[in-house]
């Protein structure tokens, strides 16, 4: 991320940023600091699982663009990947 603010988002992450960024949610999750508080460390391992599978997601639907001759289809899956 460009940006260093933490209170600002990206308005548009790509799979590389997005897995790093679940990396760091899931190493907080599995930090000691978080034991002793065992709903938070659940919470941050699942935004971990969440965020690493919307990375997956969003390189299977480039990957289903780039593989469909349809354009329609292309078109659609492009503008789900926001326009590029």
């Amino acid at each position: 991320m460009a940006d260093s603010d933490p209170a600002v988002i990206p308005s548009r992450m790509m799979p590389p940023e997005l897995m790093a960024f679940a990396a760091r949610l899931r190493a907080s999750g599995n930090s000691a600091v978080m034991r002793g508080h065992p709903a938070l460390q659940r919470d941050l391992k699942l935004a971990a699982a969440l965020v690493n599978r919307l990375a997956n997601l969003l390189v299977e639907i480039r990957h289903a663009a780039e593989a469909t001759e349809d354009e329609s289809t292309e078109r659609h899956l492009r503008e789900l990947l926001g326009g590029d």
